[in-house]
């Protein structure tokens, strides 16, 4: 089987190639149980369900078991006539699997200082002189630490790095001026930690989209492509929250805009008619034609007596020539006149 390029598992781990146009055969692997038929998705079903393939019912006598149908760490829903799979909280999508987030690679742990990953999870915790509170956060104790060994810094000090030996540190989102023993805020957006809109905040940074586009449920906000995603059909707007109702004029649910008409058309849900023959009163060009309005466009319609030779309305219409066809005529035959000649009796005539 083609091999599979990393590029592509952000997108759909099923498509391999250079540009990611190949779609592989899910089923090569025989993933469905012992009786069972796989059927290979489309690369646009495999991207909406978040897997390759699906499986058929199982024979008489058999069962699907609980956790046959999706990956592990996720869970299954059920949905009309199928179901999706949905990673746990800790747990992000790639591909048909749901990889563990490192929220202390990320910095998206809150923690002040320490952080721990664990699968699905992450610890806090803080250095000597410090203890935990909400959130992730330190609190320094009643004693300094750093007075006691003759340092003179603006956040706090460990030893943790260099054992025996004790520095100046600081909290996360802050860089140290190791001269001054003070801490500085950290621009992240410099570091393009964001893939759209980045906010530097102290301590800290906010990662927003544009219109069309949402955040993906884990909340995530390092700088690599699935952090983001466009607005599927039918949702739009700023975080996908509205939804398009066309009417019969739209070309598209655009997920920036909503609903975008065909030229014909216009309204909030392009379902109100442009009528051309007023908004252009000199549409049909030649004077010969009348414009008339139809839902959707309008037709350049020749006066009694005349023809359309071309489809292009700046073609003049053409006179009919009525009298080379009985079917446009009201002219009837020639009339001949009868005369009726009535004998008369000429004797009968005489005597009278």
């Amino acid at each position: 089987m083609t091999g599979v390029n990393d590029n592509c598992l952000l997108w759909d781990m099923n498509m391999a190639g250079d540009d990611c146009e190949i779609d592989t055969d899910a089923c090569a692997d025989n993933p469905c149980a012992l009786g069972r038929t796989c059927l290979d998705l489309l690369p646009a079903d495999e991207v909406s369900l978040g897997r390759g393939y699906n499986c058929s019912n199982c024979p008489p006598g058999y069962n699907i078991t609980a956790d046959e149908k999706c990956e592990a760490n996720s869970n299954c829903t059920n949905t009309d006539g199928s179901f999706t799979c949905n990673c746990l909280a800790g747990f992000r999508k790639v591909g048909s699997l749901c990889q563990d987030i490192d929220e202390c690679t990320e910095r998206t742990s809150g923690c002040d200082q320490n952080c721990a990953n664990s699968d699905g999870s992450f610890t806090c915790s803080c250095v000597y002189g410090f203890e935990l509170i909400a959130d992730g956060k330190c609190n320094q104790t009643i004693f300094d630490v750093c007075t006691l060994q003759n340092l003179t810094c603006g956040y706090g000090c460990d030893n943790t790095t260099n054992p025996g030996t004790w520095g100046c540190i600081c909290r996360e989102g802050f860089q140290l001026d190791i001269a001054s023993g003070n801490c500085s805020n950290i621009n992240e957006c410099d570091a393009n930690v964001c893939t759209q809109n980045c906010q530097d905040t102290v301590g800290s940074y906010i990662c927003s989209y544009y219109t069309g586009f949402k955040l993906n449920a884990d909340k995530t906000i390092l700088s690599i492509l699935y952090l983001v995603t466009a607005c599927v059909n039918p949702f739009y707007g700023d975080n996908c929250a509205s939804q398009c109702s066309c009417g019969p004029g739209a070309d598209r649910c655009d997920p920036s805009r909503g609903c975008v008409c065909n030229s014909a058309w216009t309204g909030d849900n392009c379902d109100v008619d442009v009528n051309e023959c007023e908004v252009n009163p000199g549409i049909c060009i030649n004077g010969d034609k009348t414009c008339v309005n139809e839902d959707g466009g309008y037709q350049c319609n020749c006066g009694s007596g005349y023809e359309k030779v071309s489809a292009v309305d700046s073609v003049p219409c053409a006179d009919i020539n009525e009298c080379s066809s009985a079917t446009t005529n009201n002219c009837s035959a020639k009339l001949v006149k009868k005369v009726m000649v009535i004998p008369v009796d000429v004797t009968l005539a005489t005597k009278q």
